[in-house]
């Protein structure tokens, strides 16, 4: 049944990086692209915050972002100990105490026929209120990671949208009824949906074996200095292109250091990742849901230096299972491994980007639009939103 002419709906994300809020605008531009017209309003929490439970989530992203960079296994542990838990009722309980307030304004406004968020916060918050009946339309989550933390997880929520077979597993496991799970990907920008970006083989030294793309994720997180220069001193030395993100004193490094390598090339944060990617034979990355589901939906291989314990040990092992990464403990073994897969193993390699690709679900967001609009009541081909 359809509810009104035009299609409303709400996308909340937070500002816990930028991996999450790329994911929702990815949502909000298929909504766009398959119901010209719709209204669809992405609210990132905790950017200009309205009310006094979300002025508290900055300090709360802060403190999340120092223990990632500083003091990576706290993180870790934390995340360990609350994994085993079947789902975060407690959590949303709490979550909705801070940011209901927020949320039920949103709502007001923009009157919305569904709402999906695609960060846990917001998510538990969303979900807790259509659990407890104050939210009348239905409520959907997009899981940003290969494997489902309990923090994923609310008997609240209409519909789970996930990266994979595997992991709507999970959530079966922990009790998720299968008619809420669809297995859709995770949602990425525009520039991937066909499948194979435009981006020009810009050219690289004759007798260089490769070209390899380095990354951090939005923050630049992770030793991008330290395997880029284990990257150059191979002989001969792949082209090399950084991505340092938001962290401008790495990516100022990287600069004084590209002086003297000429096959080094530094970006601070860019919206061109879709072509790079193209540009690239490998990815050295952390393992986060949006990158590594943007290199799978090109055929990148990847070699994954240091994920960040918790849910991105889960990403890595996701990955590697999939046979489209291999993992590297430091930067010298990252670099050697890039040398292994560029020069003495190029048959290993494109096994692996034949693997990536085989996993790949480019039309992630499209899919997650599709089914958006048929829970606002709103129906779209089948074929157009194919995974």
């Amino acid at each position: 049944m359809t509810r009104g002419p035009v299609p409303r709906v709400l996308v909340l994300s937070a500002r816990f990086g930028s991996g999450h809020t790329q994911a929702a605008r990815a949502v909000a531009a298929a909504v766009g692209r398959l119901r010209p017209g719709a209204l669809v309003v992405v609210r990132e929490l905790g950017t200009r915050p309205a009310t006094r439970g979300e002025r508290l989530l900055p300090a709360v992203a802060d403190v999340y972002l120092r223990l990632l960079r500083w003091t990576p296994g706290s993180y870790g542990w934390l995340y360990r100990q609350t994994a085993t838990a079947s789902d975060a009722r407690g959590a949303g309980d709490v979550a909705s105490w801070l940011l209901g307030p927020a949320i039920r304004e949103a709502v007001r406004s923009v009157r919305p026929d569904v709402v999906l968020a695609t960060h846990p916060f917001p998510g538990l918050a969303v979900a807790h209120l259509r659990w407890r009946g104050e939210l009348g339309v239905p409520a959907a989550v997009v899981l940003t990671d290969f494997w489902p933390h309990p923090a994923w997880i609310h008997p609240g929520y209409d519909r789970f949208f996930v990266a994979s077979a595997s992991t709507a597993r999970a959530l079966f496991g922990r009790g998720v009824p299968p008619g809420r799970v669809a297995v859709t990907g995770i949602p990425i920008g525009e520039a991937f949906w066909a499948g194979s970006p435009g981006g020009l083989r810009r050219g690289c030294a004759a007798d260089a074996p490769g070209r390899v793309l380095v990354m951090g994720g939005s923050l630049g997180i992770g030793p991008l200095e330290a395997v880029s220069r284990f990257l150059l001193r191979l002989d001969p030395p792949p082209a090399v292109t950084v991505v340092a993100g938001q962290d401008r004193r790495a990516a100022a490094r990287l600069r004084g250091l590209a002086a003297d390598h000429p096959r080094l090339e530094v970006h601070g944060y860019t919206p061109d990742v879709a072509s790079l990617m193209a540009w690239a034979d490998l990815l050295v990355t952390k393992a986060g849901g949006l990158t590594c589901s943007e290199a799978l939906a090109v055929g990148l291989p990847m070699v994954l230096l240091r994920p960040l314990p918790g849910h991105e040990e889960d990403n890595a092992a996701h990955l590697t299972r999939l046979g489209a990464a291999i993992q590297a403990r430091t930067p010298g073994q990252a670099a050697a491994l890039a040398r292994y897969l560029l020069v003495d193993a190029p048959g290993r390699r494109e096994r692996m980007g034949e693997a990536a690709r085989a996993a790949g679900r480019p039309r992630a967001a499209l899919a997650v639009a599709g089914r958006v609009l048929a829970l606002a009541g709103h129906v779209v081909l089948p074929d157009t939103v194919r995974a």
